[in-house]
């Protein structure tokens, strides 16, 4: 049975997806409650592999009991992504997560198996770069009235986001580089209701690029490639770095 096929070469068309998954990264735990950056001298790397499971090894067999973890991975980017916008994405993360490329923070979610969605355009530099991942466990999402820094143990009781199994475990999901035109439409959600016999389309469009833009972005309903329902469209002027959402 095939339960998982990671794709070693770019895929996708316009929007390419580069996985970066596989057994080439590096981890090394760390007792520190708010790990530093860069990684101490003294930090222990060991090949590791991702995706990996939050529930093993078990956070309670491991002394001194680590409360985070290190990854990283150094890739090759290719050079046609050169004048497009790219954005690092990890599926999950338990329970606190913050992204850095070459060194400069990128995103950071806290949440028991929420997804890290940040935007690396302007982080990446052509040929190699080094992606961290620094993973906290439940601590990082409690209540810090309730932990002693001294002693410090996990739970759930006394948290202040999502969380449960961080208590136990620092595991993040599949890891990949998003690709898109700098210029492109970055999410959409379609609505569609029968009683009102109506569809609508929520559209975040952004420029990844250095200069203002004036686009026209058009909503169709394709089937087979052929038109069958258009939305509507919108003139937008789309500022870097700032995505605009419309209906």
């Amino acid at each position: 049975v095939v339960r998982r096929i990671t794709l070693a070469s770019p895929c996708g068309g316009p929007r390419q997806a580069h996985w970066l998954d596989g057994n080439d990264w590096e981890m090394a735990y760390t007792t520190d409650l708010e790990p530093p950056m860069p990684p101490p001298a003294h930090s222990t790397f060991q090949r590791a592999s991702i995706p990996r499971n939050w529930g093993w090894p078990n956070l309670n067999d491991i002394k001194p009991r680590p409360h985070g973890a290190y990854y990283r991975k150094t890739v090759e980017l290719p050079g046609d992504l050169s004048g497009r916008s790219c954005k690092l994405i990890v599926e999950y993360a338990y329970d606190e997560a913050t992204a850095y490329v070459n060194g400069k923070k990128v995103g950071n979610v806290r949440g028991d198996a929420t997804p890290i969605v940040c935007d690396i355009t302007k982080a990446l530099v052509p040929g190699r770069n080094e992606i961290m991942i620094v993973v906290r466990d439940i601590i990082a999402i409690m209540n810090p009235a309730f932990v002693n820094k001294d002693n410090p143990v996990g739970n759930p009781a006394y948290l202040d986001a999502p969380g449960l199994h961080g208590k136990d475990g620092l595991g993040i999901g599949s890891v990949r580089i998003e690709s898109a035109p700098v210029v492109s439409t970055e999410d959409v959600f379609v609505a569609t209701s029968v009683r009102e016999k109506s569809i609508a389309a929520r559209i975040t469009a952004a420029s990844r690029g250095t200069a203002h833009v004036d686009v026209t972005i058009c909503a169709e309903v394709l089937d087979g490639g052929h038109t069958v329902l258009r939305l509507g469209e919108k003139d937008l002027t789309l500022k870097p770095h700032q995505p605009v959402e419309f209906t």
